[in-house]
């Protein structure tokens, strides 16, 4: 059984509390199917940008919730939507992630503890993606050759980190199979992996800690219960494994 991790970075900016490293996890056919629904969503909202960007998003959403935007919104392509749209173009597409299949993954670390944070980032997100795989593994029939795959990147330091934190969890999982590399604007799941991105860093910068999501997916917001819908359904398997288990 094959799995892809398309994943993002967010936090890496000056001045940012927090940088987070996530992902979403689903067999390879999940993502086949993800792909043309994605399509639609963006096609059925008239989003006449090359693809979706979370940052781009949440900036037309402060600048209409702020009611005075500035001069510079003009250039964006949320120019003429009012908020009630914006709102529902990204629950829309929140329900797409969280309909079943996709699941998150995050590491994360705090910039004012960490001397290497863009290192640490990988390495909590590594050692996550392993819990994950665990928590989920019957859901993905017992996963056996899983590729992550990054943003493009030219930066050969960058680069050099990816493949030396790759190889360091490879060595730990075998299951990890290679790192691959994905654009935004051709590889659908990789702009889905961007909206988890900025929220997890939102999350982060209050604490993420293991359970989060789940918590989120019960006790959220209706973008939040949407986008981490999978979670629950997940937990209610593993619980009831867990009972089946102890009857035995």
């Amino acid at each position: 059984m094959f799995v892809n991790i398309y994943t993002d970075d967010s936090g890496t900016h000056a001045g940012a509390p927090v940088q987070t490293l996530s992902g979403l996890i689903a067999r390879t056919s999940t993502w086949e199917n993800f792909a043309p629904e994605w399509s639609k969503a963006i096609r059925k909202s008239q989003f006449k940008g090359p693809y979706f960007h979370y940052t781009e998003w949440n900036f037309a959403y402060n600048c209409l919730k702020g009611g005075n935007p500035p001069e510079r919104f003009r250039d964006s392509h949320y120019f003429d939507w009012k908020l009630d749209q914006l709102i529902d173009f990204r629950l829309a597409l929140a329900k797409i992630i969280g309909r079943g299949g996709i699941y998150p993954v995050c590491g994360g670390v705090n910039m004012k503890i960490s001397s290497d944070p863009h290192n640490d980032a990988l390495v909590g997100f590594f050692d996550s993606v392993r819990k994950e795989l665990d928590r989920h593994l019957s859901n993905l029939n017992q996963p056996e050759s899983v590729t992550v795959f990054f943003d493009q990147n030219s930066d050969p330091v960058w680069l050099a980190r990816i493949h030396a934190a790759f190889n360091d969890a490879k060595a730990k999982d075998k299951r990890l199979r290679a790192p691959g590399f994905a654009s935004m604007r051709a590889d659908l799941p990789m702009q889905a992996a961007d909206m988890l991105a900025g929220k997890c860093r939102e999350i982060g910068e209050n604490g993420l800690k293991d359970g989060h999501f789940l918590h989120l997916a019960k006790n959220g917001d209706c973008f939040e219960q949407a986008l981490f819908r999978s979670v629950i359904r997940s937990a209610r398997k593993e619980n009831k494994t867990n009972r089946q288990t102890l009857k035995t």
